[in-house]
């Protein structure tokens, strides 16, 4: 239906000494658990890189971003993928970034969809809904104070750190919601991997995008 992030906002964070994805080969990384956004994400990189997920390294199941920071200071992992809000916190406990996901990993993050029992009952109210998830996108685009005061108190981060989770998002802001075709293409893709399915899936078999752009249509 729509979708407002077209890049993940996940950076892969280490303990000192690792520089880059090649150098954990043979190492232990945390994700929340497997299947999850931050496991596909990862296995999508290292496999960018050149290394094969299931064997070059060892994947752990921990918990949320709190538990696998923990982790990670405890020296039970060695990496873990993290949103970017964690970053300045991360950082603080002497870790360092190694990856911006959002450079090497085109998938879709944020976004809703409806079932068609939805559609066939109550069309209107998913275009009202699109309209006003367009029009908080586009606040955040437009305007940077408000938005940056917002992302202080709800994150709980520092004035700085603000600042550069707004730069990463604005990296990957979709403002019309339409989601690009090579963000489509690897979802599909990365889903038929993980679901193990052999068939063909075509954009148009998952998505229905009319109701987005009748919204867009009425700009």
């Amino acid at each position: 239906m729509i979708g407002w992030f077209d890049r993940e906002l996940h950076i892969l964070i280490a303990k000192p000494g690792f520089k880059r994805l090649t150098d954990f080969k043979g190492k232990r990384i945390g994700v929340s658990g497997m299947g999850s956004a931050p496991h596909i994400i990862l296995r999508e990189a290292l496999s960018q890189a050149g290394m094969n997920p299931d064997r070059d390294i060892t994947t752990l199941a921990i918990g949320g971003s709190g538990e696998r920071l923990a982790a990670l200071i405890a020296g039970t992992v060695d990496a873990t993928p993290l949103d970017v809000a964690y970053v300045e916190k991360a950082e603080k406990l002497g870790l360092v970034s190694v990856i911006y996901f959002g450079d090497v990993v085109h998938t879709r993050l944020g976004g809703f969809g409806v079932s068609l029992d939805k559609i066939r009952k109550n069309p209107t109210q998913i275009t009202r809904m699109i309209r006003a998830t367009l029009k908080g996108v586009r606040f955040i685009r437009d305007n940077k104070a408000e938005t940056l005061a917002l992302m202080r108190d709800y994150l709980n981060v520092s004035a700085d750190a603000a600042v550069k989770v707004h730069d990463f998002a604005m990296r990957s802001l979709n403002a019309d919601g339409l989601v690009a075709k090579n963000t489509m293409d690897s979802e599909i893709r990365l889903a038929r991997e993980q679901l193990k399915l052999t068939e063909e899936i075509s954009e148009d078999k998952i998505m229905d995008w009319r109701f987005l752009k009748e919204v867009l249509g009425q700009k």
